[in-house]
């Protein structure tokens, strides 16, 4: 997003009034709120402009759960937030972009941005909003620093004390829906970032290892890359360096 577009966005976002009337058939014709025709645009705009590509990958979460629950309260006690599997995978995509720097790129008029610093977005439904966060500089912070930006800016979303910069400068953005039980899916690109990634239910699966069948903790990714400015192999290069780290999630430390 453009900081105009972002001001015009937060604008519109906070309000949250629709209009009903009576439809046919018993139904209810409603007039959608400014939040969610902004939304809409949005997201129309993506579908039909951003040529979306996907690569989807099993990863193996065991080490990762195992590492979450050893500093939950280190953590805890670090940064007075509880550390979130967003929060983890922040920092994995961070990583990654760092060692895939083909990918932290966005496509903007026509011309390619290429980034120097790494920041990630992570969605976020505040009421009815539906926005992207940033994190800046994602690849540079601690974990318990990076869990107290990431609290903080859910917070300053929720009292609509957001700022542009809150909003802007990410070249990947991180959407889990694994919390309401959501396996695998595939989600649209946020413009003008290059990658999104859908993150599903990280649970136990049966999982081949050593030619046999073997619980384990697993977790479903799906990449949605903008072919502008990405291809195949740059791609798959970086969904492996992102499941890479979730593997062996001492990277993230």
């Amino acid at each position: 997003m453009t900081e105009a577009n972002d001001r015009q966005y937060w604008k519109a976002s906070k309000s949250t009034t629709a209009k009903t009337e009576p439809g046919s058939a018993g139904g209810v014709i409603e007039s959608p709120s400014a939040a969610r025709k902004v939304i809409a645009a949005r997201m129309t705009r993506s579908f039909q402009t951003v040529p979306h590509f996907y690569l989807n990958m099993l990863a193996d979460a065991t080490e990762l759960k195992r590492l979450r629950e050893d500093l939950l309260p280190t953590i805890e006690r670090q940064s007075g937030v509880r550390l979130t599997y967003t929060d983890l995978l922040i920092k994995a995509v961070a990583l990654a972009l760092r060692e895939n720097p083909g990918v932290n790129v966005s496509w903007q008029e026509d011309k390619i941005v290429r980034y120097s610093s790494v920041n990630v977005g992570f969605a976020a439904q505040v009421g009815e909003r539906l926005i992207v966060l940033v994190v800046a500089d994602a690849d540079q912070l601690t974990l318990p620093k990076l869990v107290k930006v990431r609290f903080h800016l859910v917070e300053r979303a929720r009292a609509g004390k957001l700022i542009a910069a809150d909003l802007q400068g990410a070249s990947c953005t991180i959407s889990n829906l694994g919390a309401l039980g959501i396996d695998q899916f595939s989600a649209i690109i946020n413009p003008p970032e290059s990658a999104i990634l859908a993150v599903g239910r990280i649970a136990p699966r049966p999982l081949v290892m050593n030619e046999q069948v073997t619980p384990r903790t697993t977790v479903f990714l799906t990449l949605s890359l903008d072919h502008r400015v990405v291809d195949g192999v740059q791609g798959a290069a970086f969904l492996r360096s992102i499941a890479d780290a979730i593997e062996s999630p001492h990277k993230l430390l």
